[in-house]
């Protein structure tokens, strides 16, 4: 008689929602996107890139008003993600 292979615990992770995708490009395959369309990805990145160093300033201040260990290492966890896009 064959036993069921035990199945691993799920653990629930908080999912951090993902970074819009950059601006689709109408170069095609081979060609160079033009400076006009260039200077639209610079934008959207300085935009996206300005929103992420807010989340994570504010978050920054939250683990430190924060005196609760368990709320600081959440915190800690939200911002890991952050820090990761931003780099």
């Amino acid at each position: 008689m064959q036993t069921p292979a035990p199945t691993p615990a799920k653990v629930a992770v908080e999912q951090v929602p993902t970074p819009p995708a950059p601006p689709a490009s109408p170069a095609l395959a081979g060609q160079l996107p033009s400076i006009s369309v260039l200077q639209e990805q610079v934008i959207a990145y300085a935009q996206q890139l300005a929103g992420l160093r807010a989340q994570r300033t504010i978050i920054q201040r939250q683990i430190s008003r924060s005196s609760d260990g368990a709320t600081r290492a959440a915190l800690e966890l939200r911002k890991v993600p952050l820090d990761a896009q931003i780099a």
